[in-house]
């Protein structure tokens, strides 16, 4: 990648080759920042074929769902399609998020020193996270059950 913006290409070449990989009856839930445009151009120039696009669900991240327009946040929030349940679509934010202090120092690095040192802060991140895994579990799940009971009590 060489320029900034948003490349549909990219995201086309690896929705691709991810059901080069998947069973013919295995249905996929797609988070991206621009889902609903690259839905849009998938059914308006078939650039998707129809056996692959009838397996997509597209979604958009919470965070960026909300700088999109209010119809496309009806249809593409992730709270609003079926099978996303509480995922805010931000994971991979957090990991960049996470990452980022190591960009100036890794700009002037080798190669292999690069992939050393995010090796190793991605294992300090997996170590630390599992810590705590528990306890965030455990708030998800009470979570859940705190929104099945409002929704049941409001059946």
């Amino acid at each position: 990648m060489t320029s900034a913006g948003e490349k549909q290409y990219y995201a086309l070449a690896l929705i691709k080759k991810l059901f080069e990989h998947l069973p013919p009856s295995m249905t996929v839930g797609i988070l991206y920042d621009i889902a609903c445009q690259l839905e849009r151009s998938c059914l308006k120039y078939q650039l998707l074929e129809d056996a692959i696009l009838s397996r997509i669900t597209f979604s958009i991240s919470v965070f960026h769902a909300y700088g999109h327009q209010w119809p496309c946040q009806l249809v593409y929030h992730p709270c609003k399609c079926e099978g996303f349940g509480l995922s805010d679509g931000e994971g991979c934010e957090r990991l960049w998020s996470a990452l980022k202090l190591l960009i100036p120092p890794l700009r002037v690095s080798g190669y292999h020193q690069r992939l050393f040192v995010l090796n190793a802060q991605v294992r300090h991140l997996d170590e630390k996270n599992l810590d705590t895994f528990g306890e965030w579990l455990s708030r998800r799940w009470t979570r859940c059950q705190t929104k099945k009971s409002n929704a049941e009590d409001a059946l």
